[in-house]
């Protein structure tokens, strides 16, 4: 599968098949994964994979109740061990880490979607919650919750802006296209339309 194609093909997926992911199929995604760039080569992440029901539950009532977690065949759960990039960057190194663990989230999502599973980003939870059940040291924090499975949710449309209102050139704001004579026909194409 081409990289567009599996860009096109992802959506959050919350129903799953109850059919078992074989881990080195996930594996397979996590080894492929970690070659994510991270801020000085640091890779601060580390790797949950859960796929013990009663662990499950109690991570879906940690995601805020939200039960459709629980029956999800792999839950990988993205810690942080933030203090390999505060080491090298201070207190800025703390946001390059989210931004690290988020990169790596994001390869995850997309090598999934090339073996055929689907999968769900879950930011919203309580993060000490999730660290007992877990026990994960008070020096890491869970970023990022990722449901993993095969789909049984049909492909939907999905509602997202259009370039033209997203993207400026030079500073914020600018939309004029003529100053920008080599990507002229390109924006044109593009942000106006005409494709």
């Amino acid at each position: 599968m081409e990289l567009k194609e599996a860009i096109e093909s992802r959506y959050s997926i919350r129903k799953f098949q109850e059919k078992e992911v074989p881990m080195d199929v996930i594996a397979k995604i996590l080894d492929h994964a970690r070659l994510a760039p991270s801020s000085g080569n640091t890779q601060c992440w580390k790797f949950i994979i859960v796929t013990d029901p009663k662990k499950k539950a109690d991570l879906a009532k940690a995601c805020l109740e939200q039960h459709w977690i629980a029956a999800a065949p792999v839950l990988i759960i993205v810690c942080n061990q933030y203090s390999k990039v505060t080491s090298l960057y201070g207190k800025l190194g703390e946001i390059f880490s989210i931004q690290d663990c988020s990169i790596i989230s994001s390869y995850i999502q997309l090598l999934a979607v090339d073996y055929g599973l689907g999968s769900c980003w879950i930011g919203a939870f309580e993060g000490s919650s999730i660290k007992s059940i877990l026990q994960i040291p008070e020096d890491v924090n869970p970023d990022i919750v990722l449901a993993l499975g095969y789909p049984i949710e049909e492909e939907r449309s999905r509602i997202r802006s259009e370039i033209e209102y997203l993207s400026y050139f030079d500073k914020w704001g600018n939309k004029s296209f003529e100053k920008k004579k080599g990507i002229l026909e390109i924006t044109k194409e593009y942000f106006l339309g005409k494709k």
